[in-house]
């Protein structure tokens, strides 16, 4: 994976002609971690594990469990607790992301076009982000101005938001977190004899690790990725619905952060 701190890289979204906001296009699109993971597996984008991680467990005790463990299962803070031969599955909190990748300057107009096509055989056409920090500002910005809460939360928390004051409503707010993604073999800690075995060394929270990791399968798509969801300062992170959003972003000459390549 090109790093893009140390390499000179642009960071390139890869699309469909139609699609490139570049070109006639005045809306974009924000996926979900759901979308992509229930996706048909013969698409190239589909990642059944997206935003999922999970722990393999081959045997742990109360007597034995290391404190990270304890915290991973509090049920082994108990006494006289076995755990063996199981797996956990945590699934994180559906969020917005929207996706592009690292690829050298270098890169030529053919081997753009080859990239593309990675990813799906209509994605003929792309554009560049040359500010990703602008770049995130204006599409969280775009969110937090274009969508309306009760409109986009997922159904298991409708109710919850339906009951809010006017104050918790206020208090909501769209959060962005971007970087490069990882990628590892297997997205599984393995827990035996008290002591986890992390399948990264990561410094992302348990919300954000799963969601910017990925399986090596996936390491030619060079990801750099932006992932939005909204937070309160009370209930946390608010799960929105699966389906993508389409948000207008005309006119486009007040992103200053793309350009063509």
């Amino acid at each position: 994976m090109f790093n893009f701190f140390s390499s000179p890289s642009y960071l390139v979204k890869f699309c469909r002609p139609e699609h490139n906001i570049l070109n006639r296009c005045h809306t974009i699109r924000f996926g979900t971690l759901e979308y992509y993971r229930e996706l048909e597996s013969k698409l190239l984008i589909a990642d059944k594990e997206e935003g999922r991680e999970s722990t393999d467990i081959v045997s742990v005790d109360s007597t034995n469990a290391s404190p990270q463990v304890k915290e991973m299962f509090p049920i082994l803070k108990g006494a006289n607790v076995t755990i063996q031969y199981c797996k956990s599955i945590i699934t994180a909190q559906n969020c917005w992301i929207w996706c592009c990748s690292l690829i050298p300057q270098s890169t030529n107009d053919d081997e753009l076009a080859s990239k593309g096509k990675e990813f799906d055989d209509g994605y003929t056409s792309w554009f560049g982000i040359t500010n990703r920090f602008h770049f995130a500002e204006r599409l969280n910005d775009l969110l937090a101005n274009s969508i309306t809460v009760r409109d986009v939360v997922a159904e298991s928390h409708k109710k919850l938001i339906e009951n809010f004051t006017i104050r918790e409503m206020n208090e909501i707010r769209v959060a962005c977190h971007h970087n490069v993604v990882e990628y590892t073999d297997k997205k599984a800690h393995i827990v035996d004899k008290g002591q986890v075995k992390n399948y990264s060394d990561s410094k992302l929270s348990d919300f954000l690790r799963p969601i910017f990791i990925k399986p090596k399968t996936f390491a030619h798509n060079n990801e750099y990725r932006f992932a939005f969801w909204l937070q309160h300062p009370l209930h946390g992170i608010i799960p929105v619905q699966k389906d993508p959003i389409d948000l207008p972003i005309f006119p486009i000459s007040e992103y200053q952060s793309l350009n063509k390549l």
